[in-house]
């Protein structure tokens, strides 16, 4: 529609804009964080910077194209597409493992390449034609006006990932490439779960919100905040249990050794501590947009923003690369915080998050499913077998016991989740 196609011209001009004067400014903006750090630092920071000021061309036209599609109801097209994006970061990590880490930003801006060309493709399908003009009307006019506090929210952990490989530079060799690989995993991770999951429910959220059903919309939230802590809960504890096994499986080959997976395993732990903060976070923050509030989650984006600068500056001292990526974890639980203070007082109403009783019991199944697999993979090793093995038996074996688990507590998000499956 020109509608569409209105808004997605105006954020691609506007995105292509902020590309080209970051790019320009990189070192300068780059010099910032790297006072002190050698030549070869600050240009390998300004290198990094440029490739970030480049996602927001794609990443505008991505959210607006699955926005699209969602409206017409192809809410599964964007989970599909999305595995395109994680496909291009894992095809670049491998390359950079035996070639140069000056690769892996790279696997990012070819994720979503991809994916904004599979959306243009999907939306298209969907009856889209694109034409380039600008937006009209005052329906338009409103979105232009939601669509810059939504920018610069939705930016926040990429601002915290930069200024921890910022800082990263400073450190010994091998910090930043840590950094990335463990940050990718975890992007793995996030995208095939919990982003997935929002991806579907998100939608519902929104028409219960147009239609005024209150009680259809807290039915709704609770039941999607519910499913993120039963996905994110035994995700996390997997991490602490099995962070080094997943990264000498997917990374260690070629000129990544086994030094190499240990300073990445330290850094996936600690960025996986913050994964289910993230996932519940980005349900948080879109309550607040189908609400049309924009400025809550600016405003907690920016309280992230100064944790994190804070406790990196604080960490990275004892705890070098690790610290930079705790921080990085305890900002998103900041930001899950201010948002749920925000929306409490905003919102007295919305009950965000489940009972004490229920988050007991998903953290109780979560345990006894990671303790099983931790088991299975000790005893799988008295027998040879390649080393993906072990951990997909491990896998498999926690699955079992998880969903046993909570088949047997009667957990009613089972149900809604096969619902979702059949949609």
């Amino acid at each position: 529609s020109r509608y569409t196609c209105g808004i997605l011209t105006f954020s691609q001009a506007a995105a292509t804009a902020i590309f080209v004067l970051g790019a320009l400014l990189a070192p300068q903006i780059a010099g910032l964080f790297t006072k002190g750090f050698s030549p070869e630092g600050q240009a390998l920071t300004a290198f990094y910077l440029r490739l970030a000021f480049s996602y927001a061309v794609f990443s505008s036209g991505i959210s607006i194209l699955e926005a699209y599609l969602q409206y017409h109801g192809r809410f599964y097209a964007p989970v599909l597409t999305g595995y395109l994006y994680n496909f291009g970061i894992i095809a670049v990590a491998l390359l950079a493992a035996v070639t140069s880490h000056y690769l892996l930003a790279g696997g990012m801006l070819l994720g979503y390449v991809l994916r904004w060309l599979a959306d243009l493709l999907c939306a298209r399908k969907s009856g889209l034609r694109f034409r380039p003009c600008l937006p009209q009307g005052d329906a338009a006019r409103r979105t232009v006006q939601l669509a810059l506090p939504v920018f610069l929210s939705s930016s926040m952990y990429s601002i915290n990932t930069f200024v921890d490989k910022s800082l990263a530079a400073g450190l010994p060799e091998g910090s930043v490439s840590a950094l990335n690989y463990g940050y990718l995993l975890l992007t793995l991770i996030s995208g095939l779960t919990g982003s997935v999951v929002l991806t579907i429910l998100y939608p519902k959220l929104t028409q219960a919100a147009s239609r005024g059903d209150e009680e259809g919309y807290q039915f709704m939230l609770r039941e999607s905040a519910s499913v993120l802590l039963l996905i994110g809960v035994p995700f996390t504890l997997g991490i602490l249990a099995f962070s080094g096994e997943a990264v000498q499986v997917v990374y260690e080959r070629g000129a990544f050794t086994g030094a190499s997976t240990s300073l990445t395993a330290s850094a996936f732990l600690c960025y996986g501590l913050g994964l289910t903060f993230l996932m519940l976070a980005d349900l948080l923050t879109r309550v607040c947009y189908t609400r049309q509030d924009t400025k809550t989650p600016i405003y907690c984006s920016l309280v992230s923003i100064s944790v994190n600068i804070v406790l990196d500056l604080l960490l990275v001292r004892g705890m070098e690369h690790r610290g930079l990526a705790l921080a990085t974890s305890l900002a998103a639980l900041a930001n899950l915080l201010a948002l749920s203070a925000a929306i409490r007082k905003k919102y007295p109403q919305l009950q965000l998050l489940p009972p004490v009783g229920k988050l007991a019991r998903i953290v109780l199944c979560a345990a006894a499913a990671v303790g099983c697999a931790v088991g299975v993979f000790r005893l799988a090793q008295l027998v040879w077998m390649p080393r993906v093995c072990y951990l997909g038996l491990a896998v498999l074996a926690a699955a079992a016991v998880y969903l046993a688990l909570l088949r047997a507590m009667k957990f009613e998000e089972l149900a809604l989740l096969r619902q979702l499956r059949k949609e």
